[in-house]
């Protein structure tokens, strides 16, 4: 059995604190917890992480062959998913963790069968009638990059890792996933759909009432400011959390006439796509509160970021996700977490304006159009069977009181 973080706290308290019940809680793991620790594999494992880390982030200027850097973030989160692989091989091989001692060891064309297999009886034990998922198709593609690109692999091993990275992409890999559309058809009611949009007013309103807010009252207008700045730039969580002060909100103009301007530069964005955003109205006098008596109790004077985490550091997006979440869940009764804003939008703003795909591409940095109207594709069904009933009714109006030939009948005196 593994202790979850609750039952963890509670087994320490059990060790420090004199009256507390002597009970040892063990629960089972959720079911994303898998992924080992460092420590359980070799020493060498760990060194072999690092050294990559520090290839892909700061490469050879000077040799021709060096690939583009990534980012720390990205490279940190590749480190994540070759953690997740080398203990999904542990978990479905029953093999000693300490004999994976690199990142040759975990590309190795049967050690990527098993922890790819591993990926898929757990995908499975969620949705039965899943043959596979986008999450497990781009993991794949990692273990093709790193071999070709850090390990160096041979070309037969090689082939066959390309070859598993083909057999599991998903046949709809570029559509919506059922979950996401089930939630774009709870947004046909025009009832949930104010309820959405006055949310973020509803809730800081209530706050304000107090005269002296609390740290949880700021806490819940950050995620109401969240959620305003998300209906009108529908940005990556990512994104949403690591807003920095003049680097992504830029103040424009002074007094009466000052607005804010949301910017993210290309390299900060997932498809490099440069995005840029006006933040007025109801979202600016929100953001002016929130800055003016909220952000003040839980910043550290020195941070320069919009949604302050510990010390001078960002908040964890996941944790500004997840309060957004549940305060949307409270508000409308439907748990919308930050990236399904993206979703939302999108949809939204195609009901009122069908086939204008190209603005909705602009607003969520697709780089091709292609990739915008795959997405949502089927979801406008109902806006257009609406438009076409809309006009069959207007031409049966148009065509009443007319002949057989379309003529219209002459108003004759009986008698």
């Amino acid at each position: 059995m593994i202790r979850d973080t609750e039952g963890a706290r509670s087994n320490r308290a059990v060790d420090t604190i004199a009256l507390w019940p002597k009970v040892i809680a063990q629960i089972e793991a959720r079911y994303d917890w898998y992924a080992l620790p460092r420590s359980a594999f070799a020493p060498e494992f760990a060194e072999d992480l690092l050294r990559r880390r520090e290839a892909v982030t700061s490469p050879d200027p000077t040799d021709p062959t060096s690939p583009r850097p990534i980012k720390l973030v990205t490279a940190l989160d590749q480190e994540r998913q070759i953690l997740r692989f080398a203990s999904a091989i542990v978990l479905e091989t029953g093999r000693d963790p300490k004999t994976i001692k690199s990142i040759a060891d975990v590309v190795e064309p049967d050690a990527a069968k098993a922890a790819l297999n591993f990926k898929l009886k757990r995908l499975r034990q969620r949705d039965k009638s899943a043959e596979t998922s986008m999450e497990i198709h781009v993991g794949a593609g990692l273990l093709v990059v790193l071999a070709k690109h850090y390990v160096k692999a041979s070309p037969e091993d090689l082939e066959i890792l390309r070859g598993l990275a083909r057999r599991l992409k998903p046949k709809n890999a570029q559509q919506m996933t059922k979950k996401n559309r089930e939630l774009l058809r709870r947004f046909e009611d025009e009832k949930t759909i104010a309820k959405f949009i006055a949310a973020p007013s509803r809730v800081s309103a209530e706050i304000l009432k107090r005269k002296q807010l609390r740290r949880v009252d700021s806490a819940r207008l950050q995620a109401a400011l969240g959620a305003a700045i998300l209906m009108v730039a529908p940005v990556r969580s990512k994104n949403l959390g690591k807003i920095r002060f003049e680097h992504n909100l830029i103040r424009v103009g002074t007094g009466h006439n000052e607005s804010f301007r949301l910017y993210f530069p290309a390299d900060e964005v997932k498809n490099t796509v440069e995005l840029e955003f006006e933040l007025n109205g109801t979202v600016k006098e929100l953001l002016q509160v929130y800055l003016d008596r909220a952000r003040p109790l839980i910043a550290d004077p020195k941070s320069d970021y919009l949604f302050p985490g510990r010390g001078t550091n960002g908040i964890v997006p996941a944790h500004l996700s997840g309060s957004i979440a549940r305060m949307m869940s409270k508000e409308i009764g439907i748990r919308i977490a930050a990236h399904q804003f993206r979703h939302v939008a999108g949809h939204l703003f195609l009901a009122q304006n069908p086939g204008a795909y190209e603005i909705v591409r602009q607003f969520l940095g697709h780089k091709k159009l292609s990739t915008t109207v795959d997405f949502y594709a089927g979801m406008e069904m109902r806006t257009a069977a609406n438009l076409l009933d809309q006009h069959i009714s207007k031409r049966r109006e148009d065509l009443a009181g007319k002949g057989p030939f379309g003529m219209r009948r002459r108003r004759g005196k009986r008698g």
